[in-house]
């Protein structure tokens, strides 16, 4: 028991591969955030902000706004810009510099639970298991044609190869 919760039994590598597959989606919830993200800079000239502002964000242009509120060097919103998310809210100034910061962290420990499962062999092992789980329906099948007194033959092979294919489809 850990702060009285039952420990799942689990092996080293299904940590590793959790924590790869976890990352890999804080990444990319984060990129969409990112993705949504539309700047009005505080100094943009007072016709667009007119234009922004009766006819909506569309009618100017995004490329104005993206020249007139992100740094030329990194691309990012420039400091003093508020950020607008497409579905509604905001994000002020100093949160977006923290959104970017968690951003770039979180890329890294991907990275690096990444290297890590490589390190530790876990897609050859993966490779292994799977082999093994193949061969063990394989046995599985003929003996169960064997008992239901069917002959193994190459037509047997060709429908059990398209219904494995279709399963193996429908699942992943």
């Amino acid at each position: 028991m850990f702060y009285r919760v039952e420990m799942p039994e689990v092996t080293p590598e299904e940590v590793l591969l959790e924590e790869v597959q976890r990352s890999s989606a804080i990444v990319r919830w984060l990129e969409e955030m990112i993705d949504q993200w539309r700047v009005e800079p505080l100094d943009t000239d007072a016709e667009l902000r007119a234009l922004i502002e009766s006819e909506g964000p569309e009618a100017a242009g995004d490329s104005q706004l993206d020249a007139a509120a992100t740094s030329r060097q990194t691309g990012l919103p420039r400091l003093g810009t508020v950020v607008y998310f497409d579905k509604g809210g905001t994000v002020a100034p100093t949160e977006v510099a923290a959104w970017i910061k968690i951003y770039q962290d979180e890329r890294m420990m991907a990275v690096k639970a990444a290297k890590t499962a490589i390190d530790a062999g876990i897609a050859e092992r993966l490779v292994r298991i799977a082999e093994r789980e193949v061969d063990v329906m394989v046995a599985v099948l003929r003996a169960s044609l064997e008992e239901l007194g069917l002959p193994v033959t190459p037509e047997v092979g060709v429908v059990v190869a398209r219904q494995l294919r279709a399963i193996g489809g429908a699942s992943g």
